[in-house]
């Protein structure tokens, strides 16, 4: 089931409605505010926010489309999965600024990762040290070899045990939750966007699930990564995508320092000689401008840069179409000492 929540008549309803006030105020007065509210609150007219229910699966999408004339494409943005419910506000400045020059935007609420698995228990073994003197009697030794009982873990309720299996049955694995949610936000943005472009921008460890998808496609998305990080749910690296990726174009930001990550400089060295490697020549990497100081609303640097790669490449290329030969500007001839180049004939429609 899909439903489409424009914010500014959410706002509205939520001001005028009664009922909803009511609710509103008690929700306020016991100081709990959903999810729900915290994205109406901090999106103007100009988004749209649709909430997706599945059955299996209930997540939210974030929609801006572009607002110029032309627009240059699509683009799918998937916040870092360890963002949890800071998923819009690491996204939100790239929303405000991208589409404010022709980028079609969806955000995808990245869904909760799996808990680490825990390392299986073992009880530690013991040996028992024979200390009693030669002269102890056999009822001593006896008593003394005798080992201790087992503890023993107590027995599963019929009710547990059904529960459990219930819970098993309706959770789906990590990738595929993802993977659906990505087929669902491609579709919506294809829907209400249009342009020459196709991208998919990861950050993070969606980085690695933004590449995957852009494969499973089939069809010419580009990728984008920003920020990447290994996740080890992924079943594969973002290295091999990379490689079989080679037909597309490849855009790779990362800031360095980056807190809470020591290897992103390495890493980000690493994948430009995996590209070199493997002649990617569609790979472009850049380190993103300033000093990393945790994601807001307004972040000037970094909003500029992402815009200046994406209109360097893809303008660039539809200034000089495959198989064309860049022009070559006409140079004057070399003239004699104190003589001056003689005048072009002027061009134009205002030309006589």
């Amino acid at each position: 089931m899909r439903t489409l929540i424009p914010a500014l008549l959410i706002t509205l309803l939520t001001a005028s409605h009664p009922l909803v006030a009511a609710e509103d105020g008690e929700r306020a007065q016991a100081g709990v505010t959903s999810l729900e509210d915290q994205l109406i609150e901090a999106l103007d007219s100009s988004y749209e926010l649709l909430e997706l229910d599945t059955g299996d699966d209930r997540y939210s999408l974030v929609f801006r489309p572009a607002m110029t004339a032309n627009a240059l494409g699509n683009l799918l943005l998937l916040p870092d999965t360890g963002s949890a419910e800071a998923w819009l506000e690491q996204s939100r400045a790239l929303a405000a600024y991208l589409p404010e020059h022709g980028w079609n935007l969806m955000i995808v609420q990245p869904p909760l990762p799996p808990a680490p698995s825990l390392p299986t228990r073992t009880l530690p073994v013991t040996k028992r040290l024979n200390t009693a003197p030669a002269t102890a009697t056999e009822d001593t030794d006896t008593d003394a070899a005798a080992p201790a009982p087992a503890p023993t873990a107590p027995a599963e309720t019929p009710d547990a045990a059904a529960e459990n299996e219930a819970q098993t049955e309706q959770t789906q694995p990590f990738p595929d939750r993802y993977n659906a949610r990505f087929q669902a936000a491609w579709a919506e943005l294809v829907q209400r966007g249009s342009g020459k472009q196709k991208l998919v921008l990861g950050i993070g460890s969606s980085s690695t699930w933004a590449a995957q998808f852009a494969l499973a496609r089939g069809e010419d998305i580009d990728l984008a990564v920003l920020n990447p990080r290994p996740t080890a749910a992924a079943p594969e690296g973002l290295g091999e995508l990379m490689i079989k990726l080679k037909e597309r174009t490849l855009i790779d930001l990362y800031y360095h320092p980056l807190p809470g990550y020591p290897d992103a400089e390495p890493d980000a060295r690493q994948r430009r000689l995996l590209a070199q490697r493997e002649g990617l020549s569609r790979y472009h990497q850049s380190r993103l401008p300033g000093v990393f100081r945790g994601w807001s609303a307004d972040m000037p640097w970094m909003t500029r840069k992402v815009r200046g790669v994406l209109e360097r490449i893809y303008l660039s290329d539809e200034a000089e179409p495959e198989g064309q030969a860049p022009q070559i500007p006409q140079l004057q001839p070399p003239q004699p000492p104190g003589t001056r180049p003689q005048p072009q004939p002027a061009k134009g429609p205002s030309s006589v």
